[in-house]
């Protein structure tokens, strides 16, 4: 699961985004909190590999993207769920 905590200060409808292995998601709001989340989960690989999350947070007007790291190791076969949390504070993450 990815969870992003975003907020406008012109409170303006924030389209949240994760692209991650060549595929775009679309993350959602979480009642009325300022978190967006979506469940994802990690290829199986037969050596630990290294991916790139971006999350993009999007108000129709701006747009700020940030890259996350994300390293799937060798697990045997065994899938595994991964967390992912990144927060913007301003113009910050």
């Amino acid at each position: 699961e990815i969870e992003v905590e975003a907020t406008d200060a012109d409170n303006d409808t924030l389209t949240v985004t994760a692209t991650f292995n060549g595929k775009d998601y679309t993350l959602t709001k979480e009642d009325d909190e300022d978190r967006y989340s979506v469940e994802l989960q990690a290829p199986s690989v037969d050596k630990d590999t290294d991916y790139t999350i971006t999350i993009t947070v999007s108000d129709g007007k701006e747009k700020v993207s940030k890259e996350v790291k994300l390293t799937v190791k060798d697990s045997g076969g065994k899938t595994d769920m991964y967390a992912i949390k990144a927060v913007k504070s301003g113009d910050q993450w």
